[in-house]
């Protein structure tokens, strides 16, 4: 395929550390499609090594980041490119870090945000009057926005029109091995994330509990790093209570993350704050595992109540244990619902699904 001529930059954390966004631009970066599609450049804004420091207000930052911004405008002057693609944060140093960015860019190349998450809205309403006015002009200088679901365009609609705003769901290629699902002798419920309290992993070892008190036999085995002291605390009191079979297994990626995925029975990964379109859901649709999941940012477009997995009000590990239960009661619900997460992924999540769809938002904006 001929190159059209567009020249397009693209911003990004290039990882590691291994999370959301950076998943997301080293997804990115790797589309065969937009490199035939278009003469392509990538920046590396990324100045962490390691998560728990991502976030953190520090001194010895300020300079990294000013060494980013000479790099980054000399390179728009070099490229000069016809569109920037710019992720955008949702905190105020953030947001400010970000925008920095958007006004860098210059008159020449049009400029177009990506939200990896649903909260800059609440952020922005909460705001003093001197970030959204600071903000909102920002905002004028941008040519199109791009969210992570169709429920999400509302974020941006007081600052663009609505064509202008694109809906472009998160994906990956994931080549899980297809085969029978290991067989075993306890119901294997599967978390897989940050362990903070915003992505309700509390909530599911209630809910393992109430199992129990009912007596069910399950294992609930947990991937991910601690980043909340004071969380794991409380959880490691709850579980050596009352017993509980919680299995913590550590972070898992590539290969290890595919084999936790396959020998468990469902996924359960329950938000209460604001989220946008989790990629571990999406590895766990292509898993073939029926998913339990909350009504946050996205998630409902690729976990649909009833067909390839549960949504649960937020904070109810009630509600949580019920849905684990009918999944034990019946097998067959839980194998037709794994089939349908894994045929979802396949229809809308893959790479080439988010490739595709970057495609159009830049031919979009770069119409003449």
């Amino acid at each position: 395929m001929q190159s059209p001529g567009y020249k397009i930059l693209l911003l990004g954390k290039i990882p590691p550390p291994y999370f959301g966004p950076s998943v997301w631009f080293e997804t990115l970066r790797n589309s065969i499609l937009i490199k035939n599609s278009f003469t392509t450049e990538w920046f590396n804004v990324n100045i962490h090594s390691e998560m728990n420091t991502i976030g953190k207000k520090k001194v010895r930052n300020i300079f990294p980041n000013i060494l980013l911004y000479i790099n980054y405008r000399n390179l728009v002057k070099s490229f000069s490119p016809d569109l920037i693609l710019i992720p955008i944060s949702q905190t105020t140093i953030g947001v400010l870090k970000d925008s920095v960015y958007i006004w860098l860019a210059g008159r020449r190349s049009k400029v177009a945000v990506v939200l990896h998450g649903s909260n800059l809205h609440s952020w922005f309403v909460n705001a003093g009057p001197v970030c959204r006015l600071l903000f909102s002009r920002t905002m004028k200088r941008i040519s199109g926005a791009v969210v992570l679901g169709e429920n999400l365009k509302y974020i941006f609609r007081q600052w663009l029109p609505e064509k202008m705003i694109f809906s472009v769901p998160n994906g990956l290629n994931i080549n899980y091995k297809s085969g029978i699902r290991k067989e075993n002798t306890r119901f294997v419920i599967r978390y897989i994330g940050n362990l903070i309290r915003a992505k309700g992993i509390f909530e599911i070892i209630q809910a393992v509990n109430l199992l129990k008190n009912e007596g069910f036999s399950t294992v609930l085995k947990i991937n991910g790093n601690w980043l909340d002291a004071e969380l794991k605390e409380e959880c490691e009191k709850l579980i050596a209570q009352s017993s509980l079979n919680v299995e913590y297994e550590g972070p898992v990626y590539g290969e290890s993350k595919m084999e936790a995925l396959i020998e468990s029975d469902v996924f359960v990964f329950t938000p209460n704050k604001p989220e946008g379109h989790p990629l571990v859901i999406v590895e766990a649709l292509a898993s073939g595992l029926p998913v339990i999941s909350t009504n946050m940012g996205a998630i409902t477009e690729s976990v649909i109540d009833g067909i390839n997995g549960f949504i649960v009000d937020t904070g109810s590990p009630v509600q949580i244990s019920e849905k684990i239960k009918l999944l034990i009661a019946d097998p067959e619900k839980r194998i037709r619902m794994g089939a349908a997460s894994r045929k979802l992924y396949v229809e809308k999540f893959t790479a080439d699904n988010m490739a595709s769809g970057y495609c159009k938002v830049f031919n979009q904006l770069l119409k003449r």
